[in-house]
């Protein structure tokens, strides 16, 4: 138990024993230790330097255990001696702060309080230099034999640093300083470990923890900084040092020294010692003088920084790194930063496993743990390998390496498996070389891409090497489909596939292995027989070609290729139907005569043309427009001709009513006039102006030229129609030939689509299709085979069909002829979409055109205007039908000037009896004055008829007078005055009227007396004011609107005004209320209820017929109310109680009101039985 118990601790402090041995510290560290107690105790500053002690050698090391002092790498953790770690590093030590580095400074020293002397610092002169590099050996042992060297800060300056930057990481166990002047008074030793990114404490230093470090504990703790004071004190004034040691045993206790915290603590890449305080001699209180401040500053002799490289227990020596000994730069004694690493490490510190050797994590060493890095079992095949810890806990932590980068075509953590496309030779040991070799195997037709089966298994009957052949795939390297499939594919799971030859246009299911063709029908093509040929459609297996003929209409159809699935044909715009051969609903195909040019559109000759238009709606058409043109002999008619279709070449067709006979000599002349010359490919030769002579024969109605013109696209061209010679002499009149129109119909047989089609041009001819579709007389029935081919012809030439557009107005509907697009017109009604009156109608409406009917013995003819329908008249007759004489004329049709004495120009056209007579006359011949004029009209004179002056004339808002006479004898003018006034000239009011008809704008208005005056009394009301003067019927007001005093009742109504009625209850000399009759009563009384005036009492009062109304005062106690009868005054009652107002006893008995005595009269005796 004993044992179990102290073999621990005991254990710990060995591990401790042996750490710090091997680090060579814990020797340092006594024999360091006892100096400086030594040094401190004592009061000499003889300045002696620090005294360095070279590690033991092996010879020399104490034995432990029969062990070596330093643990061989070979048996345990394994470590570098420790070394001054700023040999060799003067770059890399900086000072906050040099005396005389920008300019010479005095300092004085202080050797005791008595002895004193001063100096110059200038770094430029070599004796009086003093930089931080004087503190760092230049080699070992020649450090500061002397005290002619040291580093020195600026005067006065209080907070100054040293800072040591190391190249890599170290292992850092102390630090010695020995100061040339008074040690600091406060001072802070840092550290950090990743390059001065962070820093962290490691000691406070001050003579006064408590003022300078308030927030430090002077309690050691382990990992934790803390304040001391021994070595701030103001003496000793010269050669004082400060040792701090990381750790010791006496504070790391019972902690494993390999703990995070412990290497963290020692592992260090910067140093920095922060001076903050100066020591002073109490002159900053008592003596400010500027020659004291000299007297203080920062100096050093001598720092040792003693440590090692940081190898974590993997290393016993530290060499150059790569770049030193590439520059060939060592320097003696200088503890590098570079391990030379063993246990199968690397890095500078030792910190990771070499590349093949991460089998298990990485560790320090320890004593007796060498804890090396396993190598990684590759067979052979990789260079490196890395640690995974899911693999190292799943082998319940033996191994935790996976190999990268395995070579030799070898994969696997362990690269103990061939990799994909290679197989195992079972023949050769898994570390040959050339154990896995390749599959040959074709990537196209093996399953995983070309990869062969891997190893042997004889459960499934494999070897190794051996391809996988995809499902449809065969042979030894799977490089072939099987029968039945084809196009070996990389991409496809399968390898192969199916021949899938479509079964409707197949011969054979069988296909070719490599292209994958199968055997086709003959109107199906495709790999898989699965698309029907050009110009075919519909794929069948009841089609025994396999696909149906498209047979697309040429003309009708942009292609006679059509969609392969329905057989459409890809049709122009507005032709529908699976060939394209139809017209959509509400379009039409042009037909032959669609470049119709109207002759009455032309421009003619006028001496020796003459455009004739029959008259008679009723009368069959044999020709096209509205009219014909007359030609004479020795004419010629021009049209402007815009061609707008697709050029090439045209036949000319002329249609004429023929002369009597042929006519002999004719002639077209077609000149471009954009001087343009035509199509080379379709006219040969021809020029941009085109001539041709020809004859009319007289059996014929049209003509045809026997060259056909040659037009090109959007052209503008002149054709002059020339009509040379009659050539018959015989004919006893002018020659004269009727021209209608010019029509240009394409050749069809010059039109590719339709020239290799020879069926559809021999139909076009045998059926006569082109003679047919230019009748004009007669609709004939054109047969469908033309049809087709004439809507499929212009459909090319127009590029499309045009919309039926059938003027809603003219027509009978919506749809048109399919060819040549006529819509079904309207009575009347004439044209291709039914827009215009045929000649002799007019009025285009809903209802068609009106026949002109033009009166038979007033008109020129039949003909009217097609808008208002005006016939053309005879002289002195109008109207719409030239049915009535013109303005000014009467008794059609023998019309006559009428007869109006000059005061008019029109009359009645039946009766001659004048209309608008002017002048201010009037009558059946404007013979007379009109009323409000005065004269004798038949004078003629525009001025015979004068106006009445009543008073201000005709047209004057002060004429009262309608008309007036002019008396012969007096020479005067009275007028007849209208109603309300009087006088010769109307200038005064009548009686019942008032106003001043002499005053501009004022007139006379009646009086508003409400018919209560007499209208025979001229003093009735006032004829200037109105005011009416006397009141009939108890009537009053300035209106006569009211009733007088005394009266009441409606002024206005028929009953007018009655006496007021208010009875003896009336106040004396009060009238009643005007309007409802109502009295002022007396007090006490009021009306009845049926209405009568003050005649009674109001309730509790009696006695009218005296005059007035008294109370009736019934007694509280003796009536059953206080009311009274309002005659007599009787109260009503209650039983023993008698009396006027009930205040007395009953009749028949006496006493005290409240108890009555009957009377008891003797009946002999007494008259009555009442008292």
């Amino acid at each position: 138990m004993r044992k179990m118990y102290i073999g621990p601790v005991c254990r710990r402090y060995w591990l401790w024993y042996f750490l710090l041995s091997s680090l060579f510290l814990f020797d340092s560290f006594v024999s360091v230790h006892s100096q400086i107690d030594a040094s401190i105790s004592s009061s000499s500053l003889n300045g002696n330097s620090i005294r360095r002690r070279r590690p033991p050698s092996a010879l020399t090391r104490r034995p432990i255990n029969g062990s070596s002092l330093i643990p061989d790498c070979d048996h345990g953790g394994c470590y570098p001696a420790t070394g001054d770690l700023l040999v060799g590093r003067t770059a890399n030590l900086y000072a906050s702060s040099t005396c005389g580095l920008r300019r010479p400074e005095r300092y004085c020293f202080i050797g005791n309080l008595k002895n004193v002397s001063c100096d110059v610092c200038d770094v430029k002169v070599g004796n009086k230099s003093h930089t931080v590099d004087q503190i760092v050996a230049r080699s070992p042992g020649d450090l500061n034999k002397h005290t002619q060297a040291w580093w020195q800060a600026e005067n006065d300056r209080e907070n100054v640093t040293i800072q040591l930057n190391l190249e890599a990481e170290f292992v850092f166990t102390h630090l010695i300083m020995k100061f040339r002047t008074f040690r600091p008074k406060g001072m802070i030793i840092e550290k950090s470990a990743d390059f001065g990114k962070t820093w962290k404490a490691y000691a406070y230093f001050a003579a006064s923890c408590a003022t300078q470090f308030p927030y430090v504990t002077t309690i050691p703790i382990p990992d934790q900084p803390y304040c001391e004071s021994r070595y701030s004190d103001e003496t000793p004034s010269t050669g004082g040092e400060v040792v701090f040691r990381v750790i010791s045993p006496s504070t790391i206790g019972n902690r494993d020294p390999y703990s995070p915290s412990i290497q963290e603590l020692i592992k260090i890449t910067n140093l920095r010692i922060n001076f903050t305080k100066l020591h002073t001699l109490g002159d900053n209180y008592l003596d400010n003088r500027q020659e004291t401040t000299p007297k203080y500053y920062y100096a050093l002799y001598e720092m040792v920084v003693r440590g090692s490289c940081s190898c974590y227990g993997h290393a016993k020596r530290c060499i150059p790194t790569e770049d030193e000994l590439k520059g060939n730069v060592t320097t003696p004694g200088k503890v590098y930063g570079r391990c030379n690493c063993t246990h199968h490490t690397e890095g500078l510190n030792c910190e990771r496993c070499a590349d093949l050797y991460n089998d298990r994590p990485w560790r320090p060493a320890r004593i007796g743990q060498p804890n090396p890095c396993r190598l990684c079992e590759c067979h052979g095949h990789a260079k490196r390998c890395r640690f995974d810890p899911v693999r190292f806990a799943q082998t319940n932590y033996t191994s935790g390496g996976v190999c990268e980068d395995c070579e030799h075509n070898t994969i696997g953590a362990r690269c103990e498996f061939c990799k994909d496309l290679f197989y195992k030779d079972n023949s050769l040991p898994m570390t040959d070389p050339h154990v896995c070799k390749p599959c040959n195997c074709d990537a196209l037709g093996t399953r995983n891409k070309g990869s062969c089966v891997q190893y042997d298994d004889s459960h499934l009957d494999l070897h190794a090497g051996q391809c996988i052949c995809k499902e449809f795939v065969e042979g030894q390297r799977c490089d072939k489909c099987k029968a039945g499939f084809y196009n070996l594919d990389y991409n496809n799971p399968q390898g192969c596939q199916a021949c899938d030859c479509h079964p409707y246009g197949i011969i054979d299911k069988q296909c070719d292995t490599t292209t994958g063709m199968c055997q086709c029908k003959p109107n199906v093509i495709g790999q898989r027989c699965d698309q029907c040929q050009e110009n075919h459609y519909g794929l069948n297996d009841n089609v025994p070609e396999g696909c149906r003929s498209c047979s697309c209409h040429p003309g009708g159809s942009y292609s006679l290729q059509c969609d392969l699935n329905t057989g459409q044909c890809p049709c122009r715009e507005g032709m529908i139907g699976r060939q394209c051969d139809t017209p959509a609903p509400g379009t039409y195909c042009t037909g032959l005569q669609f470049f119709t040019y109207e002759a009455e559109l032309a421009r003619v000759e006028e001496k020796k043309a003459i455009i004739f238009t029959y008259d008679n709606p009723n009368e069959p058409r044999s020709w096209t427009g509205t009219s014909i043109v007359r030609i004479y002999e020795g004419g010629f008619i021009e049209f402007d001709i815009y061609h707008m279709a697709r050029g090439g070449l045209y036949s000319l067709i002329i249609r004429y009513i023929p002369a009597p006979k042929t006519w002999e000599d004719a002639r077209v002349v077609v000149i471009s006039q954009n001087r343009t010359q035509p199509n080379i490919t379709l006219c040969n030769d021809q020029t941009y102006e085109q001539e041709q002579s020809f004859k009319l024969p007289a059996n014929k109605t049209f003509d045809e030229l026997v060259k056909p013109l040659c037009l090109n696209e959007n052209e503008h061209y002149k054709l002059q129609l020339q009509l040379k010679k009659y050539g018959h002499g015989d004919n006893p009149r002018d020659p004269v030939i009727s021209i209608d129109s010019i029509v240009f119909v394409p050749v069809i047989e010059k039109i590719d689509v339709f020239s290799n089609h020879p069926s559809l041009l021999n139909s076009y001819e045998t059926q006569q299709c082109k003679q047919l579709a230019l009748i004009v007389a007669q609709p004939i029935e054109v047969p469908e085979m033309c049809q087709k081919i004439i809507c499929g012809l212009n459909a090319l030439t127009i590029g499309r069909t045009l919309p039926c557009d059938c003027d809603p107005t003219g027509s009978l509907n919506t749809q048109c002829d399919p060819i040549g697009g006529q819509c079904r017109c309207k009575p009347y009604v004439m044209g291709t979409k039914c827009h215009l009156c045929v000649p002799g109608s007019y009025y285009f409406s809903p209802d068609g055109c009106t026949k002109c009917n033009c009166h038979n013995m007033g008109a020129l003819n039949n003909l009217c205007d097609v808008a208002a329908g005006a016939c053309y008249c005879r002289p002195n007759v109008s109207g719409r039908d030239c049915s009535k004489c013109s303005p000014g004329f009467w008794n059609f049709p023998s019309c006559q000037r009428c007869e109006c004495n000059g005061h008019t120009d029109l009359c009645e056209p039946d009766t001659g009896v004048c209309i608008n007579c002017r002048d201010s006359t009037s009558g059946d011949h404007c013979e007379k004055c009109v009323d409000g004029y005065y004269g004798d009209a038949r004078l003629g004179s525009t001025q015979v008829c004068k106006p009445c002056m009543c008073p201000g004339g005709p047209g004057s808002s002060q004429q009262f007078g309608d008309s007036c006479v002019h008396e012969p004898y007096t020479q005067q003018v009275v007028c007849r005055c209208r109603s309300g006034y009087t006088g010769p000239r109307c200038s005064q009011c009548a009686i019942a009227y008032y106003g001043s008809p002499t005053e501009p704008n004022s007139k006379c208005q009646p009086c508003s007396c409400n018919n209560n005056i007499n209208v025979d009394d001229p003093d009735s009301c006032d004829r200037r004011t109105g005011l009416c003067l006397k009141c009939l019927y108890n009537t009053g007001g300035p209106n006569c609107d009211t009733c007088q005093a005394g009266f009441f009742g409606d002024a206005l109504g028929p009953d007018k005004c009655r006496t007021c009625d208010c009875g003896i209850g009336g106040i004396p000399d009060q009238i009643c209320n005007s309007r409802t009759g109502a009295c002022a009563c007396k007090e006490h009384v009021e009306d009845t209820k049926t209405g009568r005036r003050c005649s009674q009492c109001v309730d509790g009062y009696w006695g009218l017929g005296r005059g007035y109304c008294s109370d009736c005062k019934c007694d509280l106690e003796g009536s059953e109310s206080l009311m009274c009868d309002k005659f007599t005054g009787q109260c009503r009652c209650k039983p023993n109680r008698g009396g006027l107002r009930c205040d007395q006893c009953p009749p028949g008995t006496y006493g005290d009101t409240n108890a009555c005595q009957p009377c008891q009269c003797s009946n002999d005796g007494a008259v009555t039985n009442y008292s």
